[in-house]
């Protein structure tokens, strides 16, 4: 018996809370892509998630919710590799209204700007848009047909939901077969119901940065996909609150870095003095400039 698969001393079964005769529970897996990460839909394969490194601006780490651990390159400074298993594929794409996405004749070239990390994700049954800043059409100067819709929302967090049969299967691996991070035995959500655990991947800053920290990454991001035609001019995305509720998510979860402590001890304090959560906090946007950039699709 491993230590997650122990609550409270007692052999953890996540279906110990359903009546035999109960509807099974949907098994979920949410995956918190925060920041900087650039994901270009690949088809059949689905999503390669690209972390663009920008030096000590930013934090890379994934894991567990408050227990992220950094993400170190190997020794030969080429990005770490890493992908999901154990996740059933779905059909969900990325929003053209929510995202900049660049259609692409051919994949991103790793060489032009530096990356952390390459993530490659199935296919998502659902995807779901968090932190997200309004953007205005004046925006942007340049080749904008590049882009297959110019959106009016642009979102610093994609939520990829996934299924899944068994949490034990569930990992982030390396290129090598390396556990990166190991799904922990999920939590029930009894209103629902619903099996739910989730994995976050940062790569944004952990305190606050100026105004025109976000213009510079979209920018970056522009050019790591290979459009040097389009320049992003207003650094200032208008903060929008969302209030899309995900079962089982907790506030502070859709937060970015730099704003999450505040939204911890919040939780912290209800806890002490017997409050239950409000649900409806736990969909609330960004509060500064949205950190994000630009997408693509082959």
């Amino acid at each position: 018996m491993t230590q997650a698969e122990t609550i409270r001393g007692e052999k953890y079964s996540p279906l110990r809370h359903y009546h035999k005769h109960s509807k099974p529970p949907i098994k979920t897996l949410y995956v918190f892509l925060h920041g900087l990460i650039c994901l270009v839909d690949v088809g059949k394969l689905g999503f390669l998630g690209y972390m663009l490194d920008v030096g000590e601006d930013h934090k890379y780490v994934c894991g567990n919710w408050l227990l992220e651990r950094d993400l170190k390159q190997p020794s030969d400074g080429s990005p770490l590799q890493m992908q999901l298993v154990g996740v059933q594929p779905g059909q969900a794409k990325l929003d053209e209204g929510l995202n900049f996405i660049v259609k692409l004749s051919v994949h991103p070239n790793p060489s032009e700007v530096p990356l952390r990390a390459v993530i490659t994700l199935p296919r998502p049954k659902h995807i779901y848009h968090f932190n997200q800043g309004e953007v205005r059409h004046t925006s942007c100067s340049g080749e904008t047909s590049r882009f297959s819709k110019f959106p009016t929302i642009v979102s610093g967090l994609r939520v990829f939901e996934y299924r899944f049969e068994n949490y034990r299967n569930v990992a982030l691996l390396d290129n090598y077969g390396h556990c990166i991070w190991e799904c922990p035995p999920p939590a029930h959500v009894e209103d629902v119901p619903r099996l739910v655990s989730t994995v976050h991947i940062y790569d944004e800053p952990e305190t606050e940065v100026p105004a025109e920290h976000n213009l510079r990454e979209f920018n970056t991001s522009l050019q790591f996909l290979g459009v040097n035609t389009v320049t992003l001019l207003d650094s200032c995305t208008i903060p929008k609150v969302n209030d899309l509720i995900l079962p089982g998510v907790l506030p502070g979860e859709t937060s970015t870095l730099d704003e999450r402590d505040p939204d911890v001890l919040k939780m912290i304090f209800q806890v002490r003095s017997g409050e239950l959560f409000e649900a409806r906090d736990a969909g609330s946007g960004g509060g500064s400039p949205v950190c994000g950039g630009a997408n693509g699709t082959m």
